[in-house]
C-alpha cells in the first residue's frame, strides 16, 4: 500500500523542470508592467510551456527576485496524467524551485492527494508535508471517504535513490487502523528497487500460526530474485523464486527447503524450472523439470495437489505456409507416478503435408508424411520401444458443379509402417497399405414461402476402401462410433492399423427452415451401409459390416425462449444405440435446461451397466437484486439423485451475498458461502468453504478468507483453510 503511495506521490515528474530557453506563453484577461518591474496579470490565466499548462485566477512576476507567484491555481496539467490544483505557488523564474501550498493532486482521474505543501528542488519534487489525504474514491468529494492514508512528511533521498516517510497512518472511514512511524521506500524512478513486499501471514492446522517476508532482490534489467522466508512453531521454511528474461526466451526457478516436525527427514524440499528458449533455424526449446524430497512435502504446504512432479524437456519447430506444414518435436518425458513401471519416456514425432495444384489435372493434390517413435526406460533401468508408427501418403480432392448439383471426389493413398509391441508382444515391424476413393453428390434446393426460407440437401456418398496386411495387436485401434461427422466421409475408419473395405453407401437428406421472426429448423435423417472391415467394432457404435446403421437429428429454436434438439443413433433392427435430448427454455424470470443422455455400458468399460442420467439446470430471478439456482442430475436406473446443488444470490446496497449447498449421491460434497462489497474505491470480500471430498492426498479442506482491496493500491487476504491458511 505504502509502495503505491510512494509512486503517486513523487511520480509528478519534473513538469516544473523547463528552462527559461523554452518559450512560454502567458494569456490573460488583464496583463499589466509596472515600474518596479513587476509583472501582473489576472482573469482567465493561461500559462503554457510545451505540454503543460498552468490555469490560475492571478500571477506576479518580480523581475528582481526571480519569483513568479501564482494566486488561485486552478488547473496544472504535466502532459501525461497528473493534474493539480493549489491555493498559491511561488516558483523560482527557471521554474525549478520553490514551494506549491494546499495542493489537491489527481493521477489517471482516480488517485485523489491532498497535502499542505510541496517543495521544488532541481525541478522536481523533492518532499511533501502534511499528508492530508489520499484516496481512490471518485464519490468522496465534500464527505468523508471510505479509507484513506495520511503521513506528516515525505522526504526524497536523491543519493539513494529512497522516499522516507513519517509517520504513516491508513484510516478507514477516519478511523486509524494502522500506523507506521518511519518507513523508508525506493522512489518511484526506480523500476526494480531491492526491498520487502507486502507482509503474509499463515495459519494452518499442521504447521500452526506463521509469517511470510518476502524480498525483492533486482539483478539487472532481466531477472531477479525472490526470496521468502516463511517462519512458525513448526517450520522453519525458506521459498525461493529465481527469473531470468532473454532476447529468445525465458526461464524461471522456484522451490523451498523446510524443517519441520511433520516428516522424520532433516531437511526437506523441492525445486521446479520451467523456461523455453528459441534457438537457431526456428527451433524451440521448452522444459519444465522438477524434483521432490518426499511425497507428502507438496501436499503439507500447499505447493501443489500432486504429489511427484513430472519432467519433461521438448525440442519443437513448426513451419506453417500457404501449400505447406511441418511440425516436430523431440521430447524427453520422466514419470514418477506411483504403480507405474514407466520411469523416463523418449519420443519423436513429426508431420509434413504439402499441396500441389497438378498443371494437368484439376484439384489438388497433397503429399503427407507422419512419424511416431519412442523408447521407454523403465524403473529397472531395461527398455522397451512402446507402439511406433510412420506413415506416407497422397491425397487427391476434385469438386465440380453441374448446375446446382455438387460433386465431390476424393482419392487416397497410404503406405504406413508399425511397431505394435503393446498388443502383439512382439517388436517386429509390420506394414500395410491403405487405398481408396469416393463421390459425394449433394443437390441443394432452395425454396421461399411466405415469412421463411426452406433448404432442402440430400447427399449421398459411394466410397471404396481397402487394405493390404492384417496388422497384428489392438493398439491403434480406436472407439469409432457413426455419427454426423462421418457418415458423409469417404474413410469412416481413422485408425492407422484398420479400416472398412469394399464398397460403402451413405444416404441422407436435411432440411432447414428459416422463419423472418427468428425461429429456425433443422430436421436431418442418414443411413449408413459399411460392406466389410478388417476388425470387429463394438455394434453399440452404430459402425457394423453389412447391416444399415441410422443416424436422425432435430433441432428447434425460437426467437428468444425456446430451443430443443437431439440426436439419435439407431441399429439397422431399429435399436437405440445413443440418444442425447437438450431442452432448453426462458420466460420472463425463468431459465431451464434439460439434458437427457444414454450411455451403453459396451462404449464405456466403466459402467457396469447402462447409463441413462437426466441432467436440470434451473434459475428464478426474483428481483435484479434477488436469484435462485437450482440443479441436479437424477440417475434413472437406480432411480436417486446423483448430484444436487442449491444456490442463491441477492443484494443489498452495495453487498452481494452468494449461498451453494452441492450434494454427491445425498451426501454433502461442498458447502460455500460468500459476501463482497464493492463501491469505487473499495472491495471486501468475505468467503467460507468446506470440501467434504479428499483432495490428492490432502484431507477434506475447510477454508475461511478474507480479501480487503484498497483500490487501486493493495490487496490484503486473510484466509484459513483446514490444511493452509494464507493472509
Amino acid at each position: 500500500m505504502i509502495r503505491f503511495f510512494t509512486t503517486i506521490i513523487f511520480s509528478l515528474i519534473p513538469f516544473f523542470s523547463f528552462a527559461e530557453q523554452i518559450e512560454t506563453q502567458i494569456f490573460a484577461d488583464t496583463i499589466t508592467v509596472e515600474r518596479d518591474g513587476v509583472l501582473r496579470a489576472e482573469g482567465n490565466i493561461l500559462v503554457q510551456y510545451g505540454d503543460n499548462k498552468i490555469r490560475a485566477q492571478a500571477l506576479k512576476f518580480n523581475q528582481k527576485t526571480k519569483k513568479i507567484k501564482f494566486i488561485g491555481i486552478k488547473d496544472l496539467h504535466d502532459g501525461n496524467a497528473i493534474s493539480l490544483s493549489a491555493t498559491e505557488a511561488v516558483i523560482s523564474s527557471d521554474l525549478s524551485e520553490g514551494i506549491i501550498k494546499a495542493a489537491n493532486l489527481l493521477i489517471d482521474n482516480s488517485i485523489q492527494i491532498q497535502t499542505g505543501a510541496v517543495r521544488l528542488k532541481d525541478g522536481k519534487i523533492s518532499s511533501a508535508s502534511e499528508i492530508s489525504r489520499v484516496t481512490s474514491c471518485e464519490e468522496c468529494k465534500g464527505k468523508e471517504p471510505n479509507w484513506y492514508l495520511s503521513a506528516s512528511s515525505a522526504k526524497r533521498d536523491n543519493e539513494n535513490s529512497n522516499i522516507i516517510y513519517k509517520d504513516v497512518t491508513v484510516r478507514v472511514k477516519g478511523l486509524p487502523i494502522a500506523y507506521i512511524p518511519y518507513l523508508r521506500m525506493p522512489d518511484p524512478s526506480v523500476k526494480r528497487a531491492r526491498g520487502f513486499l507486502v507482509p503474509e501471514a499463515v495459519l494452518t492446522s499442521n504447521l500452526a500460526s506463521g509469517l511470510k517476508l518476502p524480498y525483492f532482490i533486482p539483478l539487472g534489467l532481466s531477472s531477479d530474485l525472490l526470496i521468502t522466508p516463511y517462519f512458525s512453531s513448526k517450520t522453519k521454511t525458506l521459498e525461493y523464486r529465481y527469473r531470468k528474461k532473454f532476447i529468445n526466451g525465458d526461464l524461471a526457478v522456484t522451490g523451498a527447503f523446510s524443517d519441520d516436525d511433520l516428516a522424520s527427514n532433516d531437511l526437506r524440499y523441492f525445486s521446479k524450472l520451467i523456461g523455453n528458449l528459441d534457438l537457431s533455424y526456428g527451433i524451440g526449446l521448452n522444459f519444465n523439470v522438477g524434483k521432490v524430497g518426499d511425497s507428502s512435502y507438496l501436499g503439507d504446504y500447499v505447493y501443489s495437489e500432486d504429489s511427484e512432479f513430472n519432467s519433461e524437456i521438448t525440442l519443437k519447430k513448426t513451419i506453417v505456409e500457404k501449400h505447406q506444414f511441418f511440425d516436430g518435436d523431440l521430447s524427453y518425458l520422466r514419470e514418477n507416478e506411483q504403480d507405474n513401471s514407466l520411469d523416463e519416456y523418449y519420443s519423436l514425432s513429426g508431420s509434413y503435408i504439402k499441396d500441389i495444384s497438378p498443371l494437368n489435372l484439376p484439384g489438388k493434390l497433397r503429399l503427407s508424411t507422419n512419424l511416431n517413435s519412442s523408447v521407454n526406460v523403465n524403473d529397472d533401468n531395461s527398455f522397451s520401444r512402446p507402439p511406433s508408427s510412420a506413415q506416407v501418403g497422397i491425397n487427391y480432392n476434385q469438386q465440380n458443379s453441374l448446375g446446382s448439383l455438387r460433386l465431390s471426389h476424393q482419392f487416397y493413398g497410404q503406405y504406413n509402417s508399425f511397431v505394435n509391441s503393446a498388443d502383439a508382444g512382439t517388436t517386429n515391424e509390420e506394414f500395410s497399405f491403405q487405398y481408396g476413393g469416393s463421390t459425394l453428390i449433394s443437390l441443394p434446393l432452395h425454396a421461399r414461402e411466405k415469412g421463411k426460407l426452406v433448404v432442402l440437401k440430400p447427399k449421398f456418398l459411394l466410397s471404396v476402401n481397402d487394405q493390404e496386411n492384417d496388422i497384428l495387436g489392438n493398439y491403434f485401434i480406436g472407439t469409432e462410433e457413426l455419427n454426423w461427422g462421418n457418415i458423409f466421409s469417404g474413410k469412416k475408419i481413422r485408425s492407422l492399423t484398420e479400416t472398412e473395405t469394399g464398397l460403402s453407401i451413405s444416404i441422407g437428406v436435411e432440411k432447414q427452415v428459416y422463419w423472418e421472426n427468428g425461429r429456425h429448423l433443422e430436421v436431418s435423417f442418414a443411413a449408413s451401409k459399411i460392406d466389410n472391415l478388417t476388425y470387429t467394432p463394438s455394434q453399440n457404435l452404430g459402425i457394423e459390416a453389412r447391416d444399415l446403421n441410422y443416424l436422425g437429428k432435430f433441432s428447434f429454436r425460437e426467437k428468444n425462449a425456446f430451443t430443443f434438439s437431439s440426436d439419435v443413433l439407431l441399429s439397422s433392427k431399429g435399436h437405440l444405440l445413443q440418444s442425447d435430448f437438450k431442452g432448453d427454455y426462458s420466460h420472463k424470470n425463468l431459465n431451464l435446461g434439460l439434458n437427457y443422455e444414454t450411455i451403453d455400458q459396451a462404449n464405456d468399460t466403466r459402467l457396469s451397466e447402462d447409463l441413462r442420467t437426466l441432467d436440470l439446470i434451473s434459475g428464478y430471478t426474483i428481483s435484479d437484486d434477488f436469484q435462485v439456482n437450482v440443479g441436479g442430475r437424477y440417475d434413472l436406473n437406480n432411480r436417486k439423485m446423483a448430484t444436487t446443488s442449491f444456490g442463491l444470490i441477492f443484494d443489498l446496497g452495495s453487498w452481494e451475498y452468494n449461498f451453494t449447498q452441492e450434494y454427491l449421491k445425498q451426501d454433502s460434497e461442498k458447502f460455500s458461502m460468500s459476501a463482497i462489497f464493492e463501491d469505487e474505491c473499495t472491495r471486501l470480500t468475505f468467503s467460507f468453504e468446506n470440501r467434504y471430498q479428499d483432495i490428492g492426498s490432502s484431507e477434506p479442506v475447510k477454508s475461511l478468507m478474507f480479501r480487503v482491496q484498497l483500490k487501486p493500491f493493495a490487496n490484503v487476504v486473510f484466509s484459513q483453510g483446514g490444511d493452509q491458511i494464507t493472509f
